[in-house]
Formats: C-alpha cells, sequence, structure tokens
C-alpha cells in the first residue's frame, strides 16, 4: 500500500490536538518499554556471569533494548491503528534520492563530530578506545547501530510518529515533529556535559530531517532506512578504521 503525501481534509483543531498526543504517547511508551528491555537484558548478561564495563554492559542492553521495543511499539500501532506505508524496492529515481541524501545525511555527521571534538575531545574519544578495548563489542554494537537499529528507529519516526502528523500538519510538520522527536532518543551519543549531549542530538536532529525529507519524496520507508542505515555504518567504519589504519 502507497502512503498519502498531503493533507487530504483540513484538520480541525480536536485532530491536531488528538495527533500529538498520539505521537506522544507513542514515543514515550517507546522510550520507556526500550529502558524496561534494555535494564531487563543487562540485568541477564550480569546475572549469567557477562564480565565487561558497566557502560559497556549498559550499551550493548540499550541497543537491543531500543530493537526489541521499537519493533513491538511501531510495528502494533501501524498494524492495529497507524497510517498505511509502503516498503517498496527503490526505483531508479529513488535510488537517486538514497545517493543524494546519503551525501548530506554523512556531511552533517561529520560536522557534528568535527564541531563535538573541538568542544569535548573525550566525547569522539569513547568510541575509538572501544575499539582497542573490546572489539567484539563494538562489532555488534556495529552491527545493530547499522543494521536494526536504522529499521526499527525509521519504522517508528518515519513510519508511525511522521506519517501520523502528516494526516493533521502536511509534509513539512511532519518532518519536524518526527525530528523533534529524534532529538531527545540521542542525547547519550555524545557523552559529556549537558550542553555538549544537547548540541550533539540537535545536530542529529538535522540528519533527521534528511530522512524525513527524502521518506517524503519518495513515499517508501526503504528509503530512509537505506539512508540512515549507510550514514550509520559510514561512522562506525571511520572510528574503527581510525584505531586500526
Amino acid at each position: 500500500m502507497s502512503i498519502p503525501l498531503g493533507v487530504e481534509r483540513l484538520a480541525s483543531s480536536n485532530d491536531r490536538l488528538r495527533a500529538v498526543l498520539t505521537v506522544l504517547a507513542l514515543f514515550v511508551v517507546a522510550m520507556i518499554a526500550m529502558v524496561v528491555v534494555g535494564a531487563t537484558i543487562r540485568a541477564a548478561l550480569i546475572w549469567g556471569g557477562a564480565e565487561s564495563e558497566a557502560m559497556v554492559l549498559t550499551a550493548l542492553a540499550m541497543a537491543a533494548g531500543e530493537v526489541v521495543a521499537f519493533a513491538l511499539v511501531a510495528g502494533g500501532y501501524l498494524r492495529s491503528a497507524g497510517p498505511s506505508v509502503s516498503i517498496d524496492w527503490p526505483s531508479r529515481r529513488e535510488a537517486g534520492v538514497i545517493v543524494g541524501a546519503v551525501v548530506l545525511a554523512t556531511a552533517l555527521g561529520a560536522a557534528q563530530r568535527a564541531v563535538l571534538g573541538e568542544l569535548d575531545p573525550e566525547t569522539t574519544a569513547y568510541g575509538a578506545d572501544l575499539v582497542r578495548a573490546a572489539p567484539v563489542v563494538y562489532a555488534v554494537l556495529a552491527i545493530v547501530g547499522a543494521v536494526l537499529a536504522p529499521i526499527v528507529e525509521e519504522l517508528l519516526f518515519r513510519g508511525a510518529i511522521q506519517g501520523r502528523l502528516r494526516t493533521v500538519t502536511g509534509p513539512v510538520g511532519a518532518i519536524g515533529g518526527a525530528s523533534l522527536l529524534f532529538v531527545p532518543l540521542h542525547l547519550t551519543v555524545a557523552p559529556g556535559s549537558p550542553l555538549v549531549a544537547l548540541l550533539g542530538a540537535s545536530m542529529i536532529g538535522l540528519t533527521s530531517v534528511v530522512f524525513g525529507v527524502a521518506y517524503e519524496r519518495t513515499g517508501t520507508l526503504t528509503v530512509p532506512i537505506v539512508v540512515h542505515a549507510a550514514s550509520n555504518a559510514v561512522f562506525f567504519v571511520l572510528i574503527a578504521g581510525r584505531v586500526l589504519l
């Protein structure tokens, strides 16, 4: 099925309020579920005798928790009451959109790392330290971050949240709303001072705008998933490459 790319009728104030409350509820439930599932997985790892630093175990558990929680929340909503979502193989034109969006998203990611590195060098050193100390753990996180996380995050933020907002705000408002909610999810990506964390997450919010525009331009969730996955993969490869090469 295809998704509508415009607003078919003028939304009333009640419609807009209902849509906003729905996406906020989706976001809150997904975040709570992520924390609960992640904490459960972390406890299971410790109970099973896993030996690693607390931060490493937490990163693994939260990554797994996000995949499980977002898949359940977004998938359940889309199946029961959410907007219809198309997941089609990209056409040649859509492949062009993918290439352009990957280049832009990668450039934004490079700018983010450059800015954060100037403000707080330790912020960009954590990934390299993890490659040296626990390369297997880093490889697992890279696979999750470049393959599984883009799927479930796009399912939630583009498929469910942006799709729901589009029905009452149109594409621009939907992209903006989904990207705003994308920011708090990534507050822990740049460990450091609250200001550095907020700046890093906000710059990731700009990357979310790229994903959202790619979705609206093509109408298939496959495109933002591929763009998201490719830009994340570049990030993980660059970090590992600086250490190993």
